[in-house]
């Protein structure tokens, strides 16, 4: 797949960085975490929020901000987490 950066006429080509489970969690929640950890909304809100090993803890609000952003513009099929709403 190709990408074009906006103003730059550079081809740059995507390249995969894994397709091991553990180190996509370890890239988004950090090595502390286990995909068990994570199988379920519920546990990736609570780390998100709660958890001092979460590997983004400084940017949490930021994070759910944008969860709650894109949750609303792009899929309406799915109801709502209450848990979010404080992020309206």
């Amino acid at each position: 797949m190709r990408i074009w950066k906006n103003g730059y006429a550079k081809d740059e080509v995507k390249q995969d960085i894994t397709h091991n489970v553990n180190d996509v969690i370890n890239i988004l929640f950090g090595e502390s975490f286990k995909e068990d950890d994570i199988n379920t909304f519920e546990k990736c809100f609570d780390i998100i929020k709660n958890n001092e090993k979460f590997k983004y803890r400084l940017k949490s609000k930021e994070i759910l901000y944008e969860v709650v952003k894109l949750l609303k513009e792009k899929d309406k099929r799915l109801d709502f987490p209450s848990e979010l709403n404080e992020y309206l």
